[in-house]
């Protein structure tokens, strides 16, 4: 069975993830958002982060608000 992940901005929050995970040492961003897609059941990092409305170029670009709503969707 697959983890559902919560969906729609105004229900995103801190933890939101049902399965969260480290950054690795010397691991990319898009590489972490790829990671968690995988952790979570989704089949893409794109559909991951189209689910959490997140935008994946920005994550790889090193958007800093990107990158802080992801590290605070993961717990971090």
């Amino acid at each position: 069975m697959r983890p559902q992940i919560e969906t729609g901005k105004s229900s995103l929050h801190e933890g939101a993830l049902p399965i969260r995970s480290e950054l690795r040492k010397l691991e990319t961003p898009a590489s972490y958002a790829s990671r968690l897609a995988r952790q979570n059941g989704l089949p893409s990092v794109q559909e991951f982060c189209r689910n959490l409305g997140l935008e994946m170029q920005g994550i790889a670009d090193g958007n800093l608000l990107l990158l802080k709503r992801l590290a605070d969707l993961d717990g971090l």
